[in-house]
């Protein structure tokens, strides 16, 4: 009988041991996943001529920029990564128009489709869609986050690249600033 006792107490110290040790590696794996992705959406750009604003960290900077399609830039202060911002018309369904894009930007670009996803952008059907493709020797993300304005017929495209080794601590914050995104 002893024995048996000593046996559930060595198997009752052995399974609060793993389970301290869980709690605590779950607390380390969990404060650098925190730290590693934390960002805040703290500046917000405000295009009155377009009427929409969007949400970019504070260590980014916008500006805006009429060339062609393309209405403003979010960039790193390192310009490493960033997003235009780009308007178009187009009387298609976004179904239509994202296939019409998706070839067209492979073509253009000389890049590989490497997913594509739905999302919501103020509460709009949207498009995530990403490329694989390399400029002047390195390999790149390009994103495309697309969502139209049906009551207008505009296209907002937002174009985002970044370098393909970085891309994992670089797309949660581009996620975030193309979901903040709102009409006015």
């Amino acid at each position: 009988m002893d024995i048996k006792k000593n046996t559930l107490k060595e198997r009752k110290g052995g399974i609060l041991r793993k389970y301290i040790n869980c709690l605590i590696f779950g607390l380390i794996i969990g404060l650098f996943n925190f730290n590693a992705f934390a960002f805040e959406l703290a500046s917000e750009f405000v295009d009155s001529e377009y009427g929409y604003s969007i949400k970019y960290p504070l260590d980014w900077y916008s500006k805006i920029n009429r060339s062609g399609m393309v209405l403003a830039d979010i960039n790193t202060k390192d310009n490493k990564s960033g997003l235009q911002i780009r308007v178009t018309q187009s009387n298609q369904s976004i179904d239509d128009y994202v296939l019409r894009y998706i070839d067209k930007f492979k073509q253009d670009m000389q890049a590989q489709l490497t997913n594509q996803e739905y999302m919501l952008i103020d509460n709009k059907k949207a498009y995530k869609i990403s490329f694989q493709a390399n400029r002047r020797g390195k390999d790149y993300l390009l994103l495309s986050y697309i969502m139209a304005d049906d009551q207008t017929a505009r296209v907002f495209i937002f174009q985002a690249g970044v370098l393909y080794d970085q891309r994992y601590e670089i797309i949660p914050v581009l996620d975030a600033i193309a979901g903040s995104f709102e009409l006015k």
